[in-house]
């Protein structure tokens, strides 16, 4: 990952970088203390190989425009961001990968055009040169770019259709900010820090903000697919450059398993071949599930070298935990030839809980955070590129809330009619004690409370923590109070 950010002095109360406009300078403490140097110390960790900035006194703004970069593709200093064009004309700060960079470097050559880099960044660059915002339906793959006309002083901010990149915003009457992260915008020392309180009711329940809101006031995040475009004198116009591909004859035309079975394996191969496009190592977490074992498994039938792989491990005062998961990421390495790395879990990992509270922008509710966290600050001693089966469940449906929703549906009809006489047998199981069957007689509770006459009211019941429910009427209440103490 890298780290790129964006200051638009809209009244020129800031001071330049240097006396070179659009000439980038690598990050120094000549003006460590200016907005721009602050977002990039606050995001060093996201691009730890490159570090600079420029700026540029328009017409009728002042831009400044930072990048922290982690070399992954095109490792030469020739490829560091901020990249401007060969004229001095444009300027361009990206995070991300494109896979099919090398078809649109190749189209691009045959245009007439030549590079100076391996990089994708270059890629980019010269498409949208070319063919300006219209240029961002064309980049398959992860990213989110801020790219800068110099002449024309029109901007584009933009994040991938998928959203895997981040990107954060603010504006008002005298900067527009933006960042890969709200650290980065916080910490520029132009934006008051005001706690968002219309989302603490929507992460209790579902346990991350809404976005485009952030936990923070007046700081948004760009939607998956949307770009912003601002223009000399012109409205700053809003879009999105890509929709989901769903037509209604694929809808009415379903294919038949064995098709979707060979599609799919298809798809899941183009994209994890796609995201080892890299000049540097890779890697693999592997859990032990499903999941990530497909996906080695697929690198292997694809004719892959094996990726070196990373398991987390409990281990502490002679009781261990994810005992299965290590036994079957094991036998997983060993079929496919990875060397395995265990990365041992104690009970002092609480000691960094600070250090990983620092580095999240928002609140998540995932109690698997601190591992992810961990495994990743170990993989990075090997790798600089680590491949994840996260996310698998929720597409393929492999949580139990998935087969009971499923099992609602096929059973609606008698569910509905019997829920009642249901939830009045649970509430007399024990559940608060320790005995073997408590955690089935909890998860009967549970699901007696979810079930709806509504399927979507159920299917919601079922994908959100609703233990906090009873607060939803006070929150007029709650935003009185916080108001009053100007929170």
């Amino acid at each position: 990952m890298c780290g790129i950010h964006l200051i638009v002095d809209k009244k020129f109360q800031l001071s330049p970088l240097s006396e070179r406009s659009g000439v980038a300078m690598s990050i120094s403490a000549r003006w460590e203390n200016h907005p721009m140097g602050g977002m990039l110390q606050s995001t060093l960790y996201r691009g730890p190989d490159h570090s600079a900035a420029l700026s540029v006194k328009g017409t009728v703004h002042q831009i400044f425009l930072g990048s922290n970069r982690l070399k992954i593709i095109g490792l030469e200093d020739a490829a560091n961001q901020p990249f401007t064009a060969e004229n001095g004309r444009y300027a361009l700060a990206y995070n991300g990968a494109i896979y099919n960079f090398y078809e649109l470097r190749n189209d691009l050559l045959k245009k007439g055009e030549a590079f100076n880099t391996h990089s994708d960044t270059e890629v980019v660059m010269k498409l949208l040169i070319r063919e300006g915002y219209k240029a961002l339906a064309q980049l398959k793959g992860m990213f989110a770019l801020i790219w800068y006309d110099t002449l024309t002083n029109n901007l584009v901010l933009a994040r991938d259709a998928h959203g895997m990149k981040p990107l954060f915003y603010y504006e008002d009457e005298h900067y527009l900010l933006a960042s890969s992260e709200i650290t980065g915008i916080l910490s520029s020392g132009l934006v008051e820090k005001k706690l968002n309180e219309k989302q603490i009711y929507h992460y209790l329940r579902f346990k991350y903000a809404q976005a485009p809101e952030t936990f923070y006031k007046h700081i948004k995040e760009f939607l998956p697919g949307q770009f912003l475009l601002r223009k000399e004198q012109q409205t700053p116009v809003t879009a999105c450059f890509q929709q989901p591909e769903c037509t209604i004859e694929q809808k009415q035309r379903p294919l038949p398993d064995s098709e979707v079975l060979r599609k799919t394996e298809e798809l899941l191969t183009q994209s994890v071949l796609g995201h080892l496009i890299a000049d540097v190592p890779c890697g693999i977490f592997l859990s032990g599930g499903v999941d990530s074992t497909l996906l080695l498994a697929l690198l292997h039938k694809a004719g892959m070298p094996p990726l070196p792989s990373f398991t987390i491990f409990g281990k502490e005062a002679g009781k261990s935990f994810n005992t299965l998961d290590s036994k079957y990421a094991k036998l997983a390495a060993k079929q496919y030839g990875s060397i395995h790395y265990e990365v041992t879990v104690k009970a002092n990992i609480l000691d960094k809980i600070e250090e990983l509270v620092d580095q999240l922008d928002q609140p998540v509710g995932d109690s698997a955070a601190l591992f992810t966290w961990l495994l990743s600050e170990e993989a990075g001693k090997t790798v600089k590129v680590v491949l994840s089966g996260a996310g698998a469940d929720e597409l393929f449906g492999g949580y139990n809330r998935h087969a009971a929703y499923y099992q609602y549906l096929k059973n609606y009809r008698l569910i509905r009619s019997g829920n009642f006489l249901l939830s009045r047998i649970v509430t007399q199981l024990p559940s608060g004690t320790n005995h073997p069957f408590r955690n089935q007689f909890r998860l009967l509770k549970k699901l007696s409370g979810d079930i709806s006459p509504d399927p979507v009211e159920t299917f919601i019941n079922f994908i959100t923590f609703r233990e906090f429910d009873h607060l939803a009427p006070r929150r007029k209440a709650d935003k009185k109070m916080l108001d009053q103490k100007n929170i």
